[in-house]
């Protein structure tokens, strides 16, 4: 998180100088004084030393601890080493100021150890306001840091379901989803109308991808399942997909909508596919690792062929979301992309 608390040290330090000034300094001018130019300077710049002396420290501190310790399940801990540490400071601060203060500015006599414990009570309570406004200053700075992320999750994925509903909308793909489904109709009208659902059940999916974060591992499957039904009538004896199950979990795993897909499309789009040179897919959920392999055979259409827009997609997704990160695998004969999957529960008590 970047930190850019300049305003906030200027007038903090402004604010603890004036109102230690007028609460530990005013006293002195009860009484009329012979010198009361040089008292008052010399009041002034001890509030501002002892403003200085209290406001740095103890930032450095809580910077260094929420650089140290940033996570929200970190927090408890964050919090129990920064007091550890305020604490026993404020004494130091207050022993330090103390007799600094009354040997070099006052030059009175006094019982210097009288002052110490209201001197560290004074002390500690100007470091818990300034714990305090740092604790106001980064809610405000997550608060807003995710909110630009939620804004720009949304944005990703309206980016990917225009980008992928401007390609299922291509005339060829039109053209050929609806001669199939003419000569279904023809030929096999149970078929067909199974044909047309699952065409339907394929754009309302997409229609509502953008409507939430995650979804179920079972529904992504689903619309994969009804994808590949189509994209299969369009390569009948090229396209071969199988799913696998491993391990056993008892809670549904989420993983963001379309993910799948994505992948699922990425492999038709880059790779030749007919019958004499078929595209294998598998799908293997790993209940245990808590993740999905997508694999598929390499077969490019153009060796030297960047990653596409489909993965970039993905990566930002699941980066803007929170989540692990995506990881590809590629050697000679096959392209392999293993997506983390998440439980319900786990997710909503991580801090995002």
């Amino acid at each position: 998180m970047t930190t850019d608390d300049r305003k906030i040290r200027l007038i903090g330090i402004t604010a603890f100088a004036l109102l230690f000034f007028l609460f530990w300094h005013l006293f002195i001018f009860a009484a009329p004084q012979k010198n009361f130019l040089l008292l008052l300077g010399k009041a002034i710049v001890a509030s501002v030393v002892f403003a200085i002396t209290v406001w740095e420290p103890v930032r450095w501190v809580l910077l260094t601890a929420r650089k140290q310790w940033p996570l929200h399940s970190q927090r408890v801990k964050r919090k129990l080493i920064v007091a550890a540490i305020l604490l026993p400071m404020a004494l130091v601060i207050s022993v330090i100021r103390t007799l600094l203060e009354h040997h070099f500015f006052w030059k009175m006599p006094y019982d210097e150890w009288s002052f110490m414990i209201p001197m560290w009570g004074v002390t500690t309570l100007f470091i818990l306001v300034e714990v305090a406004v740092y604790e106001a200053y980064f809610f405000v700075l997550a608060w807003m840091q995710s909110k630009a992320e939620l804004e720009e999750l949304k944005k990703t994925n309206l980016q990917v379901q225009y980008d992928t509903l401007k390609l299922q909308i291509q005339p060829h793909f039109l053209f050929n989803t609806l001669n199939t489904l003419v000569g279904l109709i023809e030929l096999d009208p149970a078929r067909a109308r199974v044909f047309t659902e699952e065409m339907a059940y394929v754009y309302r999916y997409l229609l509502s991808a953008n409507e939430t974060t995650l979804v179920d591992l079972q529904d992504e499957l689903r619309f994969t399942r009804a994808y590949y039904y189509l994209l299969k009538t369009r390569y009948p004896e090229g396209l071969h997909m199988q799913v696998e199950y491993t391990g056993d979990s008892g809670e549904p795993f989420r993983l963001p909508p379309l993910t799948l897909q994505i992948l699922l499309e990425n492999a038709v789009k880059h790779n030749v596919i007919t019958r004499a040179r078929p595209l294998y897919i598998s799908l293997c959920v790993d209940a245990d690792r808590e993740e999905v392999v997508v694999k598929n055979n390499i077969q490019r259409k153009n060796e030297f062929q960047k990653i596409g827009l489909g993965l970039k997609h993905l990566y930002k997704k699941f980066e803007l979301s929170g989540l692990h990160e995506v990881r590809i695998r590629e050697d000679k004969d096959y392209f392999t992309v293993i997506i983390p999957l998440f439980k319900s529960r786990k997710y909503e008590r991580a801090d995002y």
